[in-house]
C-alpha cells in the first residue's frame, strides 16, 4: 500500500482473580498484551508515518479503569488505564508533527465473545444475560460491532481532523461488568489510492490475529475485511 494512515490497537486480555490470588504470570500476561502490544505497535507505526508527514493512530481502551472497576479486574482495569495515559502523551508528542492519537472507551458490545458468554452464563436462555447486561446501558441494548468499527474509522479519517488526546466512551455500562478474553489485534491502514465501488471508508483494512489467549480466529465486523500492511503483538512487528 506504501502507507500506512491509520493505525488501531486494539490487542486486549482480562483474567477475573481476586487481587490477593493474582499471579505475577497473571499479571504480566496482562502488561504484556495490554500495553506493551500497543507500546510496540505505536512504536512500529510512529517513524513510517513521521517519514509520510502524518497520519492517526486510535487506541483501544476501556471503560474499566478510568471511569469504572469492578472487583476481579485490577490487572485488566490497571493496564488498560495506562492506556489513557499513553494517549495523551502520544497526543502531546506528535501534534506538531501531524499525527493524531486517540482513544475509545468500550463498555460491552454483541461480539461472539460477549455471546459465548451468555450461553456459558445460562445455557437455556442465553439471551437472558444478554438483556442484564444491557440493563445499565442508556440505549438498553449492547452495541454492534460495526457501531463501534465507525467510531475507530471516524477516529482515523479527515472527520476527526481537529481531535488529539481524547477520550470517547461508547457502551458504557454503569455498575458490575464481566470480560473474557479477547482475541482480536486489529490494525487499520488506509491507502490514499484504494477506492473499493460502495464503500463509505474506501482502503480502511482490518485483519484479526489469534492471540496467546486462544481468541478469535476469524475477523469481527468492522469496517471491512481486507488484508493489512504490518501484524504486531507484545513481542514484535511483522510487515507484511
Amino acid at each position: 500500500f506504501g502507507e500506512i494512515n491509520v493505525c488501531c490497537c486494539n490487542a486486549g486480555v482480562c483474567r477475573l482473580a481476586p487481587f490477593e490470588e493474582f499471579t505475577d504470570e497473571m499479571r504480566d500476561f496482562h502488561i504484556d498484551v495490554n500495553i506493551k502490544g500497543v507500546w510496540n505497535t505505536c512504536q512500529a507505526v510512529i517513524p513510517y508515518m513521521l517519514q509520510q508527514g502524518g497520519g492517526n493512530i486510535v487506541i483501544a481502551s476501556s471503560v474499566t479503569g478510568d471511569i469504572v472497576a469492578d472487583a476481579g479486574e485490577a490487572a485488566y482495569a490497571m493496564t488498560k488505564a495506562a492506556l489513557v495515559g499513553l494517549t495523551k502523551c502520544l497526543a502531546v508528542e506528535y501534534a506538531t508533527r501531524n499525527i493524531r492519537v486517540n482513544c475509545t472507551q468500550l463498555g460491552y458490545a454483541r461480539t461472539p465473545m460477549v455471546e459465548k458468554m451468555a450461553v456459558e452464563s445460562n445455557p437455556e436462555d442465553p439471551e437472558s444475560a444478554i438483556r442484564d447486561i444491557a440493563v445499565g446501558v442508556p440505549m438498553k441494548r449492547l452495541a454492534k460491532p460495526t457501531e463501534v468499527g465507525e467510531l475507530f474509522a471516524f477516529l482515523g479519517s479527515d472527520e476527526s481532523s481537529y481531535l488529539t488526546g481524547s477520550q470517547i466512551v461508547i457502551a458504557r455500562r454503569n455498575g458490575e461488568a464481566r470480560y473474557g478474553d479477547v482475541g482480536p489485534v486489529m490494525i487499520f491502514s488506509q491507502s490514499p489510492i484504494k477506492n473499493t465501488p460502495g464503500n463509505r471508508n474506501p482502503g480502511v483494512f482490518l485483519f484479526c490475529l489469534k492471540t496467546a489467549a486462544d481468541g478469535c480466529e476469524t475477523p469481527l465486523p468492522a469496517v471491512l475485511d481486507l488484508p493489512l500492511q504490518m501484524l504486531c503483538r507484545h513481542d514484535r512487528c511483522l510487515p507484511l
